[in-house]
Formats: C-alpha cells, structure tokens, sequence
C-alpha cells in the first residue's frame, strides 16, 4: 500500500544501458489524494531467467534490495481535479491539512510559477501536533494564462521535513470584463440608468454575456450583450450599453456570465463588478411648474415613510440665474411632515431644481435619494411708470390715467394681450 512499482521488467540481451523504474506513492491510485500513506518501504531486485547470466541474482545470494522512504503529505478541498479556474477580480482559498499530525512545528512555503498571474500566500505555519487547516489565497493578478502552485516544507525537523508537493495546483486566470461604472445609481423619478458593458481582452470567439440581477425586486437588467470576435477594437470601443431599469428601492449587484463555445470567453463570469442603488421616491406635488416674471411658485415635498436618521434636504437650481430656490429643510428621525420649496423668478429662461436627501448617519432610508423639477421662467413685460396714480375727479384730467407696456423679448408669433 505504500509503494506501487511494476511486478517486472525486460532488459534486451547485450544492454548495459540504465533502465529507468518508475514507482508511485501509494497514496495516488484510484483516488487522486496525494500523500495519504506514509512509511519505509523495500524494493527487492531479483532474477529468475535460465538463459541468462545473471539467473538467481537477488535469490541465490543476498538480496538486492532499495531502501524507499514514502512521506507524508497534504490533503485539501482541490483533491477532485487540482485544477481550479479563478475569475478575474476574485481569489480562490485553497484549504490545505496535513494528512498526519506535525511531530514538530512545520512551516510550508507556497510558490506560484507565474505571480504576474497568479499571487499566492507565500507561506504558512502549522504548530506541533496540528493538522490545520490552513488557508492559501491565490489572487487572480490581472494576467491571462496558466499557472502552477507548489508546496515545500521548509522545516528541518519533524516527519514532514523535506516534504514537497511541485505542481499540486494548476490555476486557469479568466479575462474579465470592463465597465463604464462600478456604481450604478437608479432614482424612482427616472426610472432607468445606463451603462456599459466591455470585454477586457480580445475574444477568441463571438461571445455572449447575460446579465441578472441578484435581487430582481431592485433592479432589472439588459438580459444579453452580444461581442463580435471579428468587431473588437478595444474594450471601451467596442462596449455595448445595459440599462438599468428601477423595480424597488435597496441594493444589489449584477452577476455577467460569458457564454463562448470554443472560444477564450467561456465560462466567464464575475458577480458583483456592478453594485446597483435604487433609490426610494420621494412624494412631490409637481415635477413641472411655469414661473411668472416677477413671480413665485411653490413645491411641495414628502417623504413616504419616515426617516430613520435626521435627513437634510438641500435644494440646488441648475444653470444658476434663471430662478432662486428656498434654502434647506431639516427632517428629524421619525417624521415625515411636508415641506414647501418656493422657486423665485430671476430671469427667462428654462432650468432644474434639484431637491437632494442626505442623512446622519449616512446610510438611512433617504440618503442619496434625488428628484428633479423643471421650471420654465416665462418672459414677460415691461411697464412704463410702473405705478399709476388716477383720482376720483368727474370730468378732470386726473381722473384718466395712461401707461405703456412692451415684451421683455421678441414673441415669436402675434399674441393677444
């Protein structure tokens, strides 16, 4: 059980040349776990050919024999293939034991044959008389290849010094994808958010990715994207766009899965690259009102559900001159009363006033949360006196009194007054 090594083996006639015998540790046949025996072991060489002048070597004399000492090993959760594929953006923690008790504290170095692609933790430490587990990181480095993860114990003492597992683990590094943004924002008023979705490097084949959310009562999502292996330039050039639509207020992430028969691109898939708020609306009596020269107009503004920190909500008009919008409201924990945003004119013109939530502490109900008004300053006239005196005098020119007016701007069809 130790050992495995062939029952016999030819030597032609008149050779002298060194035949090479291959023996197996008895711990890798049939089950694919490395080092699970351990122990001293004999091969014994003899030869019973008739014909040959070497007949009874090994049993008419003293034994031939070779001295093997089988080490012991590691065991982890790899032992299905010792193939792992390791998507960009991600690690892969490899659970390493050691198949017996330390007899004296061990230390393993972890060496990976490529670091530009695969990172790994240089080392690890089980005390006297463990096992572990122990956890190995290998990072994905942003390289795209093939590499392989080897383990040496660097001790001296102990049953597992000079212990060495080369090759244990082959890593397959994954291309990835780019993105416009990692944080999409939804608002309730606007309903969808874009943006878009790239290949970071150039695809062996015509590749599909499918895009889910991983919570569908937030956010729906582009269901695929399709990439052209012959069309790629690049993967900002050759981004396709992905809205996102707004179904509930929270948070979640998108999950991209690849799908390319043959090609590079196969198997792909990162799941969180993308975290997507959607945001909680808030009650406004109007998303549009006209503003008079020389006049005001008013808002008014709630919040659904009563916030669970002090929410203060800053009121913003964009571009700045066209109208002047009341300061700040201060909403404490637990209330939810209206408040009134009063939009002043200043000048005609068109613009938008943005009403914008934060709280403190950040991360409440509202926080974030933004709703737009558009605002139309009208045009208007200009009065010449601009106060006009008439008295209660029968028959007296004071008693008639006369002004002129004109439009601010030129009209751009006839208008009746």
């Amino acid at each position: 059980d130790l050992l495995k090594a062939p029952r016999l083996l030819t030597i032609p006639q008149g050779s002298t040349t060194p035949q090479q015998l291959r023996i197996v540790h008895g711990g890798t046949e049939g089950n694919l776990l490395r080092n699970r025996v351990s122990g001293e072991a004999t091969l014994s060489l003899s030869v019973d050919d008739q014909d040959s002048n070497f007949n009874g070597l090994g049993s008419a004399g003293p034994a031939v024999q070779v001295a093997v000492t089988v080490m012991p090993g590691f065991e982890s959760n790899v032992q299905d293939s010792f193939n792992r594929v390791i998507q960009k953006g991600t690690s892969f923690y490899l659970n390493l034991l050691l198949d017996q008790p330390a007899t004296k504290a061990t230390n393993v170095s972890i060496v990976s044959s490529d670091p530009t692609a695969a990172m790994v933790t240089p080392r690890v430490f089980f005390p006297e008389g463990s096992v572990g587990p122990v956890t190995v990181t290998v990072s994905h480095q942003g390289r795209i290849g093939d590499a392989l993860i080897s383990l040496e114990v660097t001790s001296t003492e102990g049953n597992f010094a000079g212990v060495t597992a080369i090759n244990y683990l082959s890593v397959e590094m994954m291309p990835g994808f780019w993105v416009s943004t990692t944080n999409v924002s939804v608002q309730h008023q606007d309903c969808s958010a874009m943006l878009y979705l790239g290949l970071d490097t150039r695809p062996a084949a015509d590749t599909t990715v499918t895009i889910t959310s991983q919570d569908p009562s937030v956010v729906g999502a582009t269901a695929q994207v399709r990439f052209s292996a012959l069309d790629w330039t690049g993967p900002e050039a050759s981004a396709q766009p992905v809205s996102i639509t707004w179904l509930g207020a929270g948070v979640t992430q998108l999950s991209l899965v690849a799908a390319s028969p043959g090609g590079n691109y196969n198997r792909v898939r990162q799941d969180g690259l993308v975290t997507a708020t959607a945001y909680r609306p808030l009650t406004v009596s109007r998303s549009s009102v006209l503003v008079q020269r020389g006049g005001v107009n008013d808002v008014s503004v709630s919040t659904p559900m009563k916030p669970s920190a002090m929410t203060t909500f800053t009121f913003t008009a964009i571009p700045a001159g066209v109208v002047s919008v009341s300061g700040t409201h201060i909403q404490t924990a637990g209330t939810n009363e209206t408040f009134v945003l009063t939009v002043t004119h200043l000048s005609r013109g068109s613009a938008t006033v943005r009403v914008l939530a934060t709280s403190d502490p950040p991360g409440s109900l509202y926080d974030g949360v933004s709703h737009d008004v558009h605002v139309t300053a009208m045009p208007g006239f200009v009065f010449s006196p601009p106060v006009l005196l008439v008295y209660s005098c029968f028959g007296h020119d004071t008693c008639v009194g006369s002004f002129s007016f004109s439009a601010d701007t030129s009209s751009l069809a006839d208008m009746t007054v």
